[in-house]
């Protein structure tokens, strides 16, 4: 760290923020590998696909277990919360519930990622949930073939369980 820097913004037990736009984060940084053979808590595989090369922009895709070849999906768009600033798509949290909502629905689940603050300012936040509800909407749409992630996308719409940062940033875009 630059020893110039000064300390901005402390949340105590979640992140210290300082003058150069350096943040360290001590809550939501742990992050849960996707399962392509399915979860063992309920079957539901997952993957990560980067959306937009350029920014960085990614999302996790969670798929329900015994989905039919011929069978259309709903699309679920769930972003995370953490108040802008802590976790990702492949925090913990979130990776047990995208999985629950997807074996529960079933739906087809994109959970996008975002740029975090305080290293991004706002609305690159915005932008980059829109960029995930674009790729949701406009992505080819082939049907699901048997023990893979290449799953249609659906004209079905988007929902989005309220989760703090993440539904405000729903609301928004």
């Amino acid at each position: 760290m630059d020893p110039d820097s000064e300390l901005e913004f402390d949340m105590p037990g979640m992140l210290r923020a300082y003058n150069t736009g350096h943040a360290d984060r001590f809550d939501g940084t742990e992050t849960v590998p996707p399962s392509s053979d399915g979860g063992p808590a309920n079957g539901v595989a997952s993957k990560d696909v980067v959306l937009d090369p350029a920014a960085g922009i990614s999302a996790r895709l969670y798929l329900p277990a015994g989905v039919e070849p011929s069978r259309r999906l709903p699309v679920v768009l769930f972003i995370h919360g953490g108040a802008f600033m802590v976790h990702t798509a492949a925090s913990p949290l979130y990776y047990i519930y995208a999985g629950s909502l997807t074996a529960a629905v079933p739906a087809l689940v994109v959970s996008a990622d975002y740029r975090l603050a305080l290293e991004n300012r706002l609305p690159a936040t915005y932008d980059d949930a829109f960029t995930a509800l674009k790729a949701a909407g406009t992505a080819p749409r082939p049907r699901p073939s048997p023990g893979s992630l290449h799953t249609g996308w659906t004209e079905e719409g988007e929902g989005q369980p309220p989760n703090s940062s993440g539904s405000h940033i729903k609301y928004c875009i």
